[in-house]
């Protein structure tokens, strides 16, 4: 291929997938402060008052089960509170056979006093403090769309980007050998003392350089959320072992008898001391206890020592709803696949290194909104000039014509001009 192939194959890359890089980029500016913008937003769901005694976790589930829930939804999992100050999330879907449509899909609790301090519908079009950030979230990674749809949608987008980050590398590359790196120098700087025009395409080109390490992680990491299945586990089982262990749990034949959040935390708290023993290491925090009703199975997740450092939390245990025993364990590094997956995981969301990665992210994302509408307009301008051009040309064309046959011509060749350009006219 030629390089002005690799420039065509760069400009409509790019204007294809304009859209869904601004998006993702102005919501992923915001979704690397998640928490601390929700629990701003909406202090009387995330917030409570520290008392002497919290309500057992069995108390706290039947209190919820009755009074709020009754036989209209199920729970399905409960997040544990950060700190002494935090609330319980829940999350429901609606149970089976109920008539009625829930609306809401998140429950926040008092662990003190089992209280509900509010619901919401989490993903939901509602514009107020409450459903605001789940609305973000949703939007980066699923664009509201039902289905699978926004999700392949953005997968689809990643991957373009992905291959589309070597093209536009290899662009910035000068064409001549000679004083090679002193001529690809100038494309890592920005001239802020020329021409608008000049400094939006310095723009395009040095952010792209400075940041591609980055952007390259962040395409990859895209099509590993959304394509999972489709197109990232199959290639990188081709060339290192990478396995997902609830993939490996047999789906439900036969649901026996569902034993209930509350014992299925006693005997997840067996198994996980058990497990501690045996692998020699320490649990930080619990994060979060789930019911799978597609494998009929609950998990609980914990941050623990096998997890990376200011992370979030990989260490996993399943059991049997059915009997309660044990059917799985899972961590960071189970296989050399899972610990590339949770590094580019851990990346995309900013959930390593601490603030200042976080604070990173959210400029990153800026950037890469930054880098995409200056594309476009490095496009918008061009494709400008050459329509000048082009009907330039073809007026100094019609007026060296004879007086005579000027205006006889003058219609079939504008009807020309339009072709040229790209303008239908049927």
């Amino acid at each position: 291929m030629t390089r002005a192939n690799f420039i065509t194959l760069h400009r409509y890359a790019g204007l294809l997938i304009a859209f869904f890089l601004i998006l993702t980029g102005a919501t992923g500016a915001l979704l690397a402060f998640y928490d601390e913008l929700d629990a701003s937003l909406n202090p009387n769901l995330h917030y409570v008052d520290k008392l002497n005694d919290s309500l057992s976790f069995g108390a706290l589930v039947n209190q919820v089960e009755t009074r709020m829930l009754s036989n209209k939804a199920k729970i399905q999992s409960i997040s544990f509170p950060k700190t002494d100050r935090r609330s319980v999330e829940i999350r429901v879907v609606p149970a089976p056979g109920a008539t009625a449509a829930l609306n809401f899909n998140r429950i926040f609790v008092d662990p003190y006093t089992g209280a509900v301090l509010g619901s919401r519908q989490w993903g939901a079009w509602r514009f107020d403090r409450a459903h605001l950030m789940p609305l973000v979230y949703k939007l980066h990674y699923s664009l509201t769309l039902p289905g699978p749809w926004g999700t392949w949608l953005l997968g689809g987008a990643a991957l373009i980007w992905f291959f589309d980050c070597f093209t536009g590398i290899y662009l910035t590359l000068p064409r001549r050998r000679n004083r090679f790196l002193k001529k690809w120098q100038r494309a890592w700087s920005i001239k802020w003392w020329s021409s608008t025009a000049r400094i939006i395409h310095d723009s395009h080109l040095a952010l792209s350089l400075w940041l591609w390490g980055m952007l390259l992680v962040m395409a990859l990491s895209g099509v590993m959320f959304n394509l999972n299945g489709e197109i990232y586990r199959p290639v990188v089982t081709t060339v290192m072992p990478y396995e997902r262990v609830r993939d490996t749990l047999p789906d439900a034949a036969e649901k026996v008898r569902d034993i209930g959040f509350p014992q299925a935390l006693l005997n997840l708290n067996e198994e996980l001391e058990i497990w501690q023993k045996e692998a020699d290491f320490t649990v930080q925090r619990k994060d979060a206890l789930s019911y799978d009703a597609a494998k009929h199975a609950y998990r609980l997740r914990v941050h623990s020592s096998l997890d990376l450092p200011e992370s979030y939390s990989q260490t996993r245990l399943y059991i049997s709803a059915n009997d309660g025993r044990l059917l799985a364990r899972e961590h960071a590094y189970h296989d050399a696949g899972n610990a590339v997956t949770t590094w580019l995981a851990a990346l995309h969301m900013a959930k390593v290194f601490g603030l200042w990665y976080r604070i990173f992210v959210s400029v990153l994302a800026i950037c890469i909104t930054i880098i995409t509408i200056s594309g476009v307009l490095i496009w918008w301008r061009k494709f400008r000039l050459r329509t000048s051009n082009v009907l330039d040309a073809g007026t100094a064309s019609i007026a060296r014509l004879p007086a005579s046959l000027n205006t006889k011509f003058i219609f079939f060749d504008q009807v020309s001009l339009f072709h040229q350009i790209g303008i239908n006219l049927v």
